[in-house]
């Protein structure tokens, strides 16, 4: 631990739990560290975290790897509209439950 730091305690349901669990597997860190983000993202720290920074390094290197493996790129804008309509849908789902 760093000169200085200070430890906290944070008690979440398992739902919570299994979330997290799950971002962080997604992001390839353990669950403390994915937490340890959180919390520094919140906080306000401006740079982006190292664990941030490999998992970004990582997804664009398996990007990279498919358009060598397949020559195919889509257009910035595309990619965009798809998201957009994507996570629009996802709201438009949670709103109905």
């Amino acid at each position: 631990m760093a000169d200085g730091a200070v430890t906290y305690t944070v008690t979440v349901d398992a739902a919570t739990a299994e979330r997290l669990d799950a971002a962080a597997r997604d992001a390839g860190i353990e669950p403390e560290a994915f937490v340890l983000d959180l919390i520094e993202d919140a906080a306000g720290r401006s740079s982006v975290s190292e664990a941030a920074r490999r998992f970004q390094h990582e997804q664009a290197t398996l990007a990279l790897a498919h358009y060598d493996r397949t020559g195919i790129a889509y257009p910035l804008e595309d990619v965009l509209k798809e998201f957009r309509a994507d996570v629009e849908a996802g709201l438009g789902r949670k709103g109905s439950l």
